[in-house]
């Protein structure tokens, strides 16, 4: 595989306040906004709470940019001290340790309100009378498939929230935080009309992904742990959650800790 596919390092101290300790820790990541993107200022929220966790433990963070393909490839060499934000698996356990949870990821319906009655389902077959706007190669095509829901394919996320919006589909799956976003910037002043299931296709917390093998692993993420939690126990976590997705709820992992 040639070297990584975009690399673009951003200091973050146009972010938050320099750090009082001299080390810089260089850390992967992966545009996935609004948890974290090459574009938004401060590149996104979970890039800001692990910018303020390792803060508030004395380092200075310094982020690249890649693939998520590359972000495993280059944690398993030790090459990388982590890489964010990342679930939790198996298979990963093996070569990487794991921060306490940076953010929660939620995958539900979205829809447009057609009257005071949510949609939600127990099972995906109970959604079977709607037509559902899916992205090619996403995981969740292959469920939706399993439970012979009408798909209809489009490009990208945007393009199925803007369908949803004038009728030509009636759900999006989506991640909730992802979702959110897509709709505050497409429909900046209609986000009541929206609304969500309250049954999710699938939720887990996102982490960093520490190497087993760089230097000082362990010592640096119970080190990036004692920050997180002191953000959280400051108020700050709750500030950014905010500052990223207005009018809207979203679950908190601090009930973990």
């Amino acid at each position: 595989m040639r070297h990584l596919l975009i690399i673009i390092a951003f200091i973050l101290t146009v972010c938050c306040p320099p750090a009082l300790q001299a080390q810089k820790i260089q850390i992967l990541t992966t545009d996935w906004a609004p948890y974290v993107s090459q574009d938004m200022e401060c590149h996104g929220f979970t890039a800001e709470v692990v910018c303020y966790a390792f803060l508030a433990a004395g380092h200075e963070v310094e982020f690249v940019f890649t693939s998520w393909s590359e972000n495993e490839v280059r944690i398993k060499k030790g090459a990388f001290l982590a890489a964010f934000p990342h679930k939790r698996t198996p298979a990963r356990e093996k070569f990487a340790l794991f921060s306490k949870p940076i953010a929660m990821s939620k995958d539900v319906f979205f829809y447009v309100k057609q009257s005071p009655q949510p949609i939600d389902f127990k099972d995906l077959a109970d959604l079977k009378d709607y037509k559902i706007g899916g992205v090619k190669g996403y995981y969740n095509i292959a469920m939706l498939k399993k439970a012979g829901l009408q798909i209809d394919y489009a490009s990208n996320p945007t393009t199925s929230f803007k369908k949803m919006y004038i009728g030509l589909v009636d759900l999006v799956p989506e991640n909730e935080f992802v979702g959110w976003g897509i709709i505050q910037k497409n429909f900046p002043d209609e986000i009541y009309k929206f609304g969500t299931t309250a049954k999710a296709l699938d939720e887990n917390s996102l982490h960093l992904m520490f190497s087993k093998t760089y230097p000082n692993a362990e010592t640096l993420i119970a080190a990036f742990n004692k920050g997180l939690i002191e953000i959280m126990r400051q108020g700050t976590y709750r500030k950014l959650l905010k500052k990223y997705i207005k009018n809207v709820e979203i679950k908190m992992p601090s009930s973990i800790y």
